[in-house]
């Protein structure tokens, strides 16, 4: 038996086994453990003998070293190495577990080494669950961190714009599901990525916001792609509205629709171009009228021009941007482009002829 005693806060440490029947987890641990990660860390200890000892207090309460003890039970064994640590006040317990989960956090992988001793691992002989943290994918290079809000800064050759309207709903959106898209930022903490988020974050007061860092200059070619594709790449996307019109309106049964980046005079705009004319009748019938107050369409105001010779006519087509042939008796203005109804399917029906 080891018995250490810490002179500075006078804390004994006491090196043992006990039965890991003795041991008890600590209720709030908020470390959570994978099975995946459980099953890794079993095989490890049969791999390489149980070389970390579980921490606990004078009541045998585990202060860390949960993941240890879930493979310890998983393995079978009957007893585990332990140090006991005693004469913590409940407040340094709660402290020391809450740090000595987050300590493993700080650190970061040495690329370079980190390469070379894998290499060395290629022929190790290992179980799959073992073998599966060797594999170099499996290693986050671009780690995430909080940091101060105050220490990023905008990109100087950031061209959004975020209106008020756009931040009322990013504000919405944290205090409902909190900051669930990190910020991407440079070397020296520039925004590449996130302008939006950061903004709203700031209006809402809080004080630090989850980043990636990347190892790359503000302004080095792939840091300007990043923040011009973090823009424009969304665009590339394809919507089906009459789903997310649907989608829409159990939202607005169940809640509002402050956060998702819509509101009423929105989902009537989006039912005009998902929906037939036939169907927009129909709604004031349906549910949707009893939450929107929703109005029937108005007929389309009608205009008819009359030319006095056809170079008039030709001219006032070009105006317009209409091309317009001796069959054209009339047309739709302003133009609804036609890959605005991508998502909607016709079916010609079958001839009997």
């Amino acid at each position: 038996m080891l018995v250490v005693l810490h002179l500075d806060s006078m804390v004994a440490i006491e090196s043992t086994e006990l039965p890991i029947s003795e041991l008890t987890q600590y209720e709030k641990n908020s470390r959570t453990h994978s099975d995946d990660q459980i099953k890794a860390l079993a095989e490890a200890i049969k791999r390489f003998g149980f070389t970390q000892p579980i921490i606990c207090d004078e009541s045998k309460v585990i202060l860390a070293g949960h993941g240890r003890y879930l493979a310890a039970r998983q393995l079978g064994l009957k007893v585990v190495p332990c140090r006991v640590v005693t004469s913590l006040t409940d407040q340094e317990k709660k402290a020391y577990i809450i740090a000595d989960n987050k300590i493993a956090e700080i650190s970061e992988w040495n690329e370079e080494h980190l390469l070379a001793e894998l290499n060395e691992l290629q022929d190790f002989d290992a179980d799959d669950n073992l073998a599966a943290l060797f594999d170099l994918n499996t290693f986050v290079k671009t780690k995430a961190q909080q940091i101060s809000i105050d220490k990023i800064k905008p990109h100087p050759r950031n061209y959004k714009v975020h209106p008020p309207e756009q931040l009322e709903h990013l504000q919405q959106s944290i205090k409902e599901n909190g900051i669930y898209r990190n910020i991407l930022v440079a070397n020296d903490f520039t925004i590449l990525a996130g302008h939006g988020i950061v903004e709203a974050a700031k209006l809402l007061g809080l004080t630090s916001v989850p980043i990636l860092r990347l190892d790359l200059p503000p302004n080095s070619t792939k840091s300007i792609k990043i923040l011009t594709a973090d823009n424009e790449v969304t665009h590339l996307a394809e919507t089906n509205m009459r789903e997310m019109s649907e989608l829409l309106k159990e939202l607005l049964v169940e809640d509002d629709l402050l956060g998702t980046g819509y509101d009423k005079d929105k989902i009537e705009n989006l039912l005009m171009v998902s929906r037939s004319k036939d169907e927009v009748k129909k709604l004031d019938d349906e549910d949707w009228g009893n939450y929107m107050d929703f109005q029937a369409v108005k007929p389309n105001p009608k205009l008819i021009i009359n030319f006095e010779n056809e170079k008039d006519r030709e001219d006032f087509g070009k105006f317009i941007g209409a091309e317009l042939t001796d069959k054209t008796k009339y047309i739709w203005w302003p133009f609804k482009e036609k890959n605005k109804f991508a998502h909607l399917n016709y079916v010609a029906e079958e001839s009997n002829e």
